[in-house]
């Protein structure tokens, strides 16, 4: 409930706040580079996950959570249905904290009765959003393709080994669900932040974007479905994801990509 009022807080602040000039610019290179590596790195995440074979009975009975550090064996006989529906809820709240700000910045734009920039604005949000989202999915597919880390509840005997048989129990590194919940979160702080820089509303969105996939994060480890250091990673990557995209289309801050003479600028 407090995440639900905390949203219709944002939604009415989305609405009453005096809407800025639009903070962010696209350039056809840059988004067209972005867009190919985007698609490019996917089709390798997609033939690393495809050849990814399910753990042996073997190599299931030779796993041993003493070879696990630390810090990580505390997941090891977690395993929750109810958290890993709750991780769910929490990601997905991500989502909607996304598209309450897009959205309350549409909305706004629409009932000033500004429909070109409604149109403007409503395409630059959805370009920057996808490309971020791309960004974070390519991150993590290509690690979970790539490092075949076992999740938690393969170490666990206490779950029953038909539900260790199966190609995604090595995708446990890292976790998607915290790193897409951070980079959505994240980029809605920082597009408000960046809307409506002096408001004295901006540590109640940055508190949500940082606890959100703090939560999603927790109830994946209890879920048995990832390690702490998984979860970690995955914020860590994914809060990055959410604030460079929309960085990179601000103001001076750009990032350009030339074929030929090949050129890469950064300027910030």
């Amino acid at each position: 409930m407090y995440v639900l009022r905390s949203f219709g807080a944002l939604l009415a602040l989305t609405l009453t706040l005096s809407l800025p000039a639009q903070p962010y610019s696209l350039d056809w290179n840059r988004e067209a580079w972005i867009g190919g590596a985007g698609l490019a790195v996917m089709a390798a995440d997609l033939g690393l996950n495809h050849s990814m074979r399910p753990l042996t009975e073997s190599q299931i009975a030779q796993l041993n959570d003493r070879t696990i550090p630390w810090l990580d064996r505390v997941a090891v006989y977690r395993f929750s249905p109810a958290a890993g529906l709750r991780s769910d809820i929490a990601q997905w709240s991500a989502f909607t904290m996304t598209g309450v700000v897009a959205g309350g910045l549409l909305l706004r734009s629409w009932r000033q009765d500004d429909h070109p920039a409604f149109f403007r604005e409503g395409f630059v949000l959805a370009t920057l959003l996808i490309e971020t989202n791309l960004l974070a999915l390519d991150g993590t597919y290509l690690l979970k393709g790539s490092v075949r880390r076992p999740r938690p509840y393969v170490f666990n005997p206490d779950v029953p080994p038909e539900r260790k048989r199966s190609a995604e129990d090595r995708r446990s590194f890292f976790s998607g669900h915290t790193s897409l919940a951070a980079a959505n979160s994240f980029f809605a702080a920082t597009v408000f932040s960046d809307y409506f820089p002096e408001s004295k509303w901006k540590p109640l969105v940055w508190g949500l974007a940082i606890g959100i996939p703090a939560w999603t994060g927790v109830e994946r480890c209890l879920a048995g479905k990832h390690f702490p250091t998984d979860v970690l990673s995955g914020y860590a990557f994914g809060a990055f994801c959410g604030w460079l995209v929309p960085r990179l289309h601000r103001g001076p801050g750009r990032l350009q990509v030339y074929p030929a003479p090949f050129r890469v600028e950064l300027d910030f």
